[in-house]
């Protein structure tokens, strides 16, 4: 029985370095090479388009993607920083750092116009920041897009008490569109 046995082991080791066993397995090795995917006809390749907030506001404020300012309250306090800075994000702020009376505001972002050229609103990035605690002054956001969709209105909240101050900074939007393209044909 061990005869045998050495024998079938010898025959296979043999059957494996041989000439035609080593053909075999270089045939196997090719069918495992991975192929290049292909699309089917009519499927566009998507990609995805990161954009800092205030670049997209430099651009899109000529294409109808306004930012406004609602003051709730008399004498309320709503700025909107729209300088250059190097974070390229886009500031609002509600305060009364110097009023007796406090704020109120509304601020409406990326409105009314909207996304073409097959481009849609994947994600944004932002942060609430306060000067101030947070039972003092607060701006918050109320509503925002939805994925998938071609508008990309924000719509913001905040209130100030008298010396205080709070902000949101819209850091960056992220679009999904064709492949290849400029960002900027999604706003044109």
């Amino acid at each position: 029985m061990f005869k045998r046995t050495a024998v079938l082991a010898l025959v296979s080791l043999a059957l494996v370095f041989s000439p035609a066993g080593l053909s075999t397995a270089s045939a196997q090795t090719k069918t495992l090479t991975p192929k290049t995917l292909t699309r089917p006809p009519g499927e566009a390749m998507r990609a995805e388009y990161t954009i800092k907030a205030l670049d997209f506001y430099l651009e899109g404020k000529n294409y109808g993607f306004n930012v406004s300012c609602h003051p709730l309250s008399a004498g309320s306090n709503c700025p909107f920083d729209s300088n250059v800075r190097p974070a390229r994000d886009l500031l609002l702020a509600v305060g009364s750092k110097f009023k007796v009376i406090g704020s109120k505001c509304d601020f409406t972002v990326f409105e009314p116009a909207q996304l073409k050229n097959g481009f849609v609103f994947k994600s944004f990035v932002g942060r609430q920041s306060l000067t101030t605690s947070a039972d003092k002054a607060k701006l918050e956001l109320r509503s925002s897009p939805a994925a998938g969709s071609t508008s990309v209105k924000f719509v913001f909240h905040g209130w100030a008490e008298s010396l205080n101050t709070a902000e949101y900074r819209l850091e960056s939007i992220v679009l999904e569109g064709p492949a290849g393209r400029d960002w900027k044909e999604a706003i044109r």
